[in-house]
């Protein structure tokens, strides 16, 4: 402290007396210096989450570090805070997860199904949040189709069952550390000879009073019809199972039926009974 022209830094009583204009001091100057000793600083440990700060020397501190505030004192000296200042950063925690579609796998206490991206918040220690982030992924089951075909009195093996009725059938392939694969078979029946009667009764009464081609519905067919002496009564170049003898006699006829999608010709007797 400055006093009469000088600096002083220890405890006592200092005088000064001051001359006036004629050579005779006029006053004299008494001055009681008192030293106080200033506390000594006050160190405050502390810990925060990262997403609160703390207030120290003068603003929001986000990182950990010591940190200096002085508090200005009116009759007594300034004093000093160190704060060392620790923040715990927020956790991430990040998970891959995969499965098959139709499945689900539970996190954070629910089940999801859903590919996408899934964020929870969790409280931990001190009460900071912790964050888990979840990139779920779904992966689709594989679908093949086939399809087969067989005549009508054939059969096929379909995932180790023989098959004979046409129709769809399906299989699930079970594929270790991967979705289930599903394999869908077409089966077509198809009438690859056709079968000609031996014998039909058009009576009328709704049973048998066609000349009934079985498959003639699928193979397109033409057919001639002769009676005993070669002489042709009935002929269709696309029949359709609508011959009823017409007016014609009971007997045996001839008949020439021909295979239009293969070619192949049938060749023999019916006999028509009223």
């Amino acid at each position: 402290m400055l006093i009469f022209g000088n600096y002083r830094n220890q405890q006592g009583t200092y005088y000064d007396s001051i001359k006036s204009a004629y050579g005779c001091d006029s006053l004299i100057i008494t001055i009681a210096l008192k030293v106080l000793i200033p506390p000594a600083p006050r160190t405050v440990d502390t810990t925060v989450c990262q997403n609160k700060g703390y207030f120290a020397q003068g603003k929001l501190q986000y990182q950990s570090g010591t940190y200096f505030d002085t508090l200005v004192s009116y009759n007594t000296c300034d004093s000093i805070i160190v704060t060392n200042l620790t923040v715990h950063k927020l956790q991430i925690t990040n998970y891959e997860l995969q499965i098959c579609g139709g499945d689900s796998t539970l996190v954070n206490g629910r089940y999801l199904k859903e590919q996408g991206i899934y964020t929870d918040t969790l409280s931990g220690y001190l009460g900071c949040d912790s964050m888990v982030i979840t990139n779920l992924t779904v992966q689709q089951f594989s679908v093949s189709i086939q399809q087969l075909a067989i005549c009508d009195k054939d059969s096929v093996l379909i995932f180790g069952i023989y098959r004979k009725q046409q129709g769809i059938y399906y299989d699930t392939i079970h594929v270790k550390d991967r979705c289930d694969s599903i394999l869908t078979t077409n089966l077509i029946v198809e009438v690859c000879e056709l079968e000609i009667p031996n014998v039909f009764t058009p009576n009328g009464d709704g049973v048998n009073d066609y000349f009934f081609i079985k498959g003639s519905d699928q193979i397109p067919s033409s057919v001639s019809i002769y009676n005993r002496w070669g002489i042709k009564v009935f002929e269709s170049n696309d029949y359709h199972n609508d011959w009823d003898g017409e007016n014609l006699p009971d007997g045996v006829y001839y008949y020439v039926v021909r295979d239009k999608k293969i070619n192949k010709v049938y060749m023999g007797f019916v006999q028509l009974i009223r």
